[in-house]
């Protein structure tokens, strides 16, 4: 049985930690001065598709630079990846400032009915659903090797090499 591609993620930081969503002064002005544009330190707002938390130049500073860096005071920045194909149905849940990236499935499977009510395509219509069943699939793997601490491309490639 051939091994299945991982599917395309798109990046979300969030805060790993109880206190407040913030980033450190020097992330602010490394992020100042590889785009030109000045966030806020502490993030008070949920989520939305234009986002900092999806922005990738952010990510991509949070990865290079690392959390502790990253981070502000009482907070501790993660990336959590998470397959394309939801993109548009995930959601932050916070208590006491300690976030969890959570996938609305219910909505994601919905939005896939609606568009085949729309469109008839039967074909179509099995394709996505094995597509956000394997996503779903994906996603709890994710979450059940971020519990152990093992990064899922990692133990891709240790199996591989297995």
């Amino acid at each position: 049985m051939a091994a299945v591609e991982p599917m395309p993620v798109m990046k979300i930081i969030y805060n790993d930690c109880y206190g407040s969503f913030c980033f450190s002064a020097d992330f602010l002005a490394e992020y100042k001065a590889r785009t030109g544009a000045t966030i806020r330190a502490y993030i008070d707002t949920l989520p939305g598709p234009h986002s900092v938390r999806c922005d990738p130049a952010a990510v991509a500073l949070l990865e290079e630079r690392g959390t502790e860096w990253s981070s502000g005071p009482g907070a501790y920045l993660s990336v959590y990846k998470l397959p394309t194909i939801f993109k548009d149905c995930w959601e932050i849940d916070e208590y006491d400032g300690n976030e969890t990236v959570r996938v609305n499935f219910a909505n994601a499977y919905a939005n896939l009915a609606h568009v085949f009510m729309k469109t008839g395509d039967h074909e179509g219509f099995v394709k996505s659903y094995r597509a956000l069943d394997e996503a779903r699939l994906q996603i709890h793997e994710m979450n059940e090797a971020r519990e152990v601490g093992i990064d899922v491309e990692v133990k891709a490639e240790l199996e591989a090499d297995a």
